[in-house]
């Protein structure tokens, strides 16, 4: 699947992986699982613009500004 094929279904999935490399962060290897999770987030927000899918762009945005405070 490619972000041109199906955007919306590559942003969600990109999403969801950020939710759970965040999860797994809790858990095990923080900074490494961390820079994930905010490389999959900024590649959900590549789709998830705030003209075209404002909620879906705030829900990510402020996960990734969460991630961003923490690992800075």
């Amino acid at each position: 699947m490619t972000i041109l094929e199906h955007p919306l279904d590559y942003a969600s999935i990109h999403h969801k992986l950020g939710d759970a490399y965040t999860d797994l962060a809790k858990l095990a290897d923080e900074a490494s699982n961390l820079k994930k999770a905010q490389s999959t987030y900024i590649e959900a927000l590549k789709v998830y613009t705030f003209e075209d899918t404002p909620l879906d762009h705030k829900v990510v945005f402020l996960k990734l500004e969460k991630i961003r405070r923490i690992v800075s």
